[in-house]
């Protein structure tokens, strides 16, 4: 017996919609890492003579903005339908 699968699921397979899934879960969350991690790593009182350097800071100010571009996107895309 042959039953259709209805909604994305069934148009798109369950591989890709995890796929997707997953990309989106990562828009969402390495834009809120990217931003703790360079405060957290910036404090003197918490971590000392070990805080983060110009390339340290650089590289995770650009995480920052290329996740947040890619959340943006994640998100204009959701909102679109």
């Amino acid at each position: 017996m042959h039953r259709n699968k209805p909604g994305i699921l069934g148009a798109l397979g369950p591989g890709i919609v995890i796929a997707a899934t997953g990309v989106g879960a990562g828009a969402l969350f390495m834009p809120v890492l990217a931003a703790t991690l360079l405060i957290l790593n910036n404090r003197q009182g918490w971590i000392g003579r070990w805080r983060n350097g110009p390339a340290g800071n650089i590289l995770l100010i650009l995480a920052l903005l290329l996740f947040g571009v890619l959340l943006l996107q994640e998100l204009l895309r959701w909102l679109a339908g």
